[in-house]
């Protein structure tokens, strides 16, 4: 199964919004450790702050 995964990155760092479920997070972390050798998954409101801070034309998407 395919997901689209939402992006940014931030001083070599890429960001994304944490899955609402622990079963969710656990699958988009192996999924996204397959594609970025930094990564950190941020709660929903860090992922806004982000977007605001760098700018909504920053965030790139992914197929996982």
């Amino acid at each position: 199964m395919n997901r689209v995964c939402e992006y940014i990155v931030v001083d070599g760092v890429a960001y994304t919004e944490k899955p609402r479920s622990w079963l969710g997070g656990w699958a988009k972390q192996l999924a996204v450790a397959r594609h970025f050798d930094k990564y950190r998954l941020v709660s929903p409101t860090r992922w806004n702050n982000l977007v605001s801070e760098h700018g909504a034309d920053k965030v790139q998407t992914i197929i996982i």
